[in-house]
């Protein structure tokens, strides 16, 4: 695995489980042994970014399809040369540039094929992940203006910028993902009753049982471990940041279950040994039957403490797969936007979503100005970027924090297929 960095970040990734130790990124399908030129700096590969993706979306549009094998490889060498750009919270960066060497690798693949629709699918993709790059590279950067683009949709070689060459190690752009580093389990010291708290004991190991100390992770977002918990009826959800205990690789925290039946909890971290962003989920069985799901119709405003939380979409309908631009609007009793929230870490909100079968989860950053020190305050109006895998029920929970203390805004999306 190399720098495989979710997102966790700004931009919804969905990631769906196929067990308590193993998941499948929403974007791992792209090749990422690709080494971009030894001299080419951020900016020069933030411009030929730009100006390679115009040339992509134009040529889709003309159904040139033969024309994007090179784009795609060029693509794929400015996204690598973005890594580790980043300023304060360079795994963001590392994300979005992770997403776009995969999703440029299947651009590269159904153009290859011949297949315009599923191009044209994938183009809409990146260009959700092209502002999620723009969203989180330092303003040095994206100082110089993006270079133009020929008539002919040919990208321009920018002055003073090197000629991308292809990428080595390209390949077919596999498919399959590799397992996770991190294995979790998690216990309590009895199964979980509705009102009374639990005290969770969640342990972290590599594969080969390694226990996994705070010194073996990266800070994400101010934390070492975040860590999301469900209930079966997706109504009581929790984010907890359990701390190490004298035991390796087990970390101690605690919550009070407000729904009966079986917790799911989901592991947020990233492991030093690889730099990519992992979930890993373990259950915690109740005292008694969970509940089902009951509130299935789809709800984009919740009301909470007196505060209005409406999501809107840039389109009507979500659909599986499909690349959609979100804001997340926050209004007092009067209708008049909110412009007091505070950190909470290191964003103005974050937004969690489970999928109907628990079996995949987003964590969602908003996109724009984030706040760098305690008194900075955020308004009410954010946006994120939000690309749902699977059909279906997606239940999700908006986290912003008033007053010192966290408020959670549920809502339901119904994705179609």
């Amino acid at each position: 695995m190399k720098n495989r960095r979710l997102f966790f970040v700004p931009i919804l990734t969905l990631v769906l489980a196929t067990g308590s130790s193993r998941s499948t990124t929403l974007y791992a399908h792209g090749s990422e042994e690709h080494k971009p030129a030894a001299n080419q700096n951020a900016a020069q590969a933030w411009q030929q970014l730009q100006t390679a993706f115009k040339s992509v979306q134009a040529k889709t549009e003309a159904k040139d399809l033969k024309g994007l094998h090179d784009l795609t490889d060029q693509m794929e060498g400015a996204f690598g040369s973005l890594k580790g750009a980043g300023g304060r919270d360079s795994t963001r960066l590392d994300a979005a540039a992770k997403q776009g060497i995969a999703i440029s690798g299947q651009i590269h693949v159904a153009a290859d094929a011949g297949d315009q629709a599923k191009t044209e699918s994938e183009v809409k993709k990146l260009a959700g992940v092209m502002k999620l790059v723009e969203a989180n590279l330092p303003v040095e950067v994206k100082q110089a203006p993006a270079p133009p683009v020929s008539k002919h949709g040919d990208p321009a070689t920018p002055a003073g910028a090197v000629a991308m060459a292809p990428m080595e190690g390209h390949g077919d752009h596999p498919k399959s993902a590799a397992a996770n580093l991190v294995k979790a389990s998690a216990k309590s010291s009895k199964p979980l009753v509705v009102g009374q708290r639990a005290e969770i004991t969640l342990t972290l190991t590599t594969q080969d049982g390694t226990p996994l100390g705070v010194s073996d992770l990266v800070e994400a977002h101010t934390k070492k471990v975040h860590v999301l918990i469900i209930d079966e009826s997706l109504t009581d959800y929790t984010h907890e940041h359990p701390n190490p205990t004298n035991t390796p690789g087990a970390y101690a925290f605690s919550f009070t279950p407000r729904k009966p039946g079986l917790y799911r909890l989901w592991a947020d971290l990233v492991p030093k040994a690889t730099n990519e962003q992992e979930y890993v989920i373990a259950d915690l069985p109740g005292a008694t039957k969970g509940l089902p799901i009951m509130d299935r119709k789809a709800s984009l405003v919740s009301k909470v403490d007196g505060l209005t939380y409406t999501i809107t979409f840039d389109k009507i309908m979500l659909k599986a797969g499909d690349a959609a631009l979100g804001k997340l609007a926050i209004t007092d009793a009067n209708g008049k936007r909110f412009d007091q929230l505070e950190p909470v870490m290191g964003a103005y909100a974050h937004i969690v979503g489970f999928a109907e079968d628990r079996m995949g989860i987003a964590h969602i950053h908003p996109m724009g100005v984030e706040p760098t020190k305690p008194t900075d305050r955020g308004a009410g109006e954010l946006e994120f970027h939000l690309q749902p895998e699977k059909a279906g029920l997606m239940r999700l929970f908006a986290q912003v924090q008033i007053g010192g203390v966290d408020k959670f805004a549920p809502f339901t999306l119904t994705v179609e297929p």
